[in-house]
């Protein structure tokens, strides 16, 4: 579970969460440190690579369980990538200035994000009750049960 204020509910979107988070990091401390021309290229790579295939799972199970605001939920995910473009863009010619804004608020976007859509659709499974339960999701990662019976 993602131990960064990041976490909805869901083991799998958590850990993608988690990730996401040490990447925005990684690309702060490498802009700040001034270390962007070395760093940034790859680190977008893996964040774009993260971010493509995060979408795609959430929207997956949104179309799967038949999330009604799907559309409204996939207009944010082409907002994230084309905030991550254009920092590709900065980075790109060298507007260092740009990039840093950009990456300074790329953290709280992220967490309105969380926030309203992802939270909205947890709801939505709640009522649905299509999120496995403790002991579903225990057994799904081949952890022993948090109490033992003598």
């Amino acid at each position: 579970m993602a131990e960064n204020g990041w976490a909805v509910g869901i083991p799998k979107f958590d850990e993608q969460h988690l990730e996401l988070h040490g990447l925005v990091t990684q690309l702060f401390l490498a802009m700040k440190a001034g270390r962007s021309e070395a760093h940034m290229p790859s680190l977008l790579r893996q964040a774009r690579l993260l971010l493509t295939r995060h979408f795609r799972d959430e929207e997956r199970m949104m179309e799967e369980h038949g999330y009604p605001m799907l559309a409204l939920h996939q207009a944010a995910h082409r907002e994230f990538v084309a905030l991550l473009e254009r920092l590709q863009g900065y980075v790109t010619v060298g507007d260092r200035m740009a990039a840093f804004q950009l990456i300074s608020g790329l953290k709280g976007t992220i967490e309105r994000h969380l926030r309203t859509h992802d939270r909205a659709y947890v709801k939505y499974y709640e009522t649905k009750g299509v999120l496995p339960t403790r002991e579903e999701e225990r057994r799904a990662r081949g952890t022993p049960p948090s109490t033992f019976v003598v």
